[in-house]
């Protein structure tokens, strides 16, 4: 093969030959389109991850993972199969690759990390939530004969709980878009991935309960299952670890199921 490089021999100011070396215009190669390509589709993962967070599917993650990668290896392939036309696009996208890697792999690294420094507040926020919930059962009780609403959707439908009260911070679910009352039984499907607590309270009154009565509690993955917070008679809220969690959700199965229950 030809060496593309051509040397153009042009006088000098002194009179004398001067050669002048032409570079040959970079091309695209196979290697290169699809090593671009990589690097562009590692950018609509991340735009879509960050669109639908924290619901982020197992296969958009590895994407996030394998592309940068997989660009930052095949621009390296590409430029070295390339040498007498440098392959065009090879170079910028082994380097974002390469870039893309260490921020991913630094991401995943310190990621553990951040969750177990949020876990305390987030446990903070859940009891909350399920505070919330206790005291607008108690108004629903007072204005219904000393009954607890039947299902929680009853429970939202009749109160001025927001969506963002029946999700915990530390679960995967995101809060419902509700506009009527009627949404809420919607919103609260198995499959809707936006009620985090389980309600055990359905068939009972304010004369049943006692102050241990469970009245609702949540999903222990929820808190990297090292325990649950549970709503009581009284109304207040106890952080209870395995395996005292496993024994309440075994004396008080749901009679709902939210998306998030065990």
């Amino acid at each position: 093969m030809s060496d593309p490089r051509k040397d153009i021999s042009g006088a000098s100011s002194s009179g004398s030959a001067a050669p002048i070396t032409l570079y040959p215009r970079p091309q695209w190669s196979p290697l290169s389109g699809t090593a671009v390509a990589c690097c562009i589709l590692f950018a609509l993962a991340v735009f879509v991850a960050a669109m639908i967070h924290p619901n982020i599917p197992v296969a958009l993650v590895l994407m996030i993972v394998a592309l940068p990668l997989a660009a930052a290896v095949i621009g390296a392939m590409a430029q070295l199969r390339s040498k007498a036309i440098p392959a065009r696009g090879a170079k910028t996208a082994m380097t974002i690759g390469i870039i893309a890697t260490l921020i991913t792999v630094m991401t995943l690294l310190i990621l553990p990390t951040l969750c177990r420094a949020r876990e305390p507040a987030n446990r903070v926020k859940c009891a909350s939530n399920l505070r919330q919930i206790g005291q607008a059962m108690s108004l629903y009780a007072n204005a219904h004969g000393g009954h607890f609403p039947p299902t929680i959707e009853a429970l939202a439908a009749e109160s001025d709980l927001t969506p963002a009260v029946f999700v915990c911070p530390s679960s995967n679910d995101i809060p419902a878009t509700i506009s009527k009352p009627a949404d809420w039984p919607a919103a609260f499907r198995p499959d809707a991935g936006q009620l985090s607590y389980i309600y055990v309270a359905g068939q009972l009154s304010t004369s049943d309960v006692t102050p241990g009565s469970v009245l609702a509690y949540e999903n222990p993955h929820n808190h990297l299952d090292a325990g649950m917070n549970v709503l009581f008679g009284d109304f207040h809220v106890e952080w209870l670890p395995e395996p005292d969690a496993a024994r309440i959700r075994a004396e008080h199965p749901p009679t709902t199921s939210p998306a998030s229950q065990p």
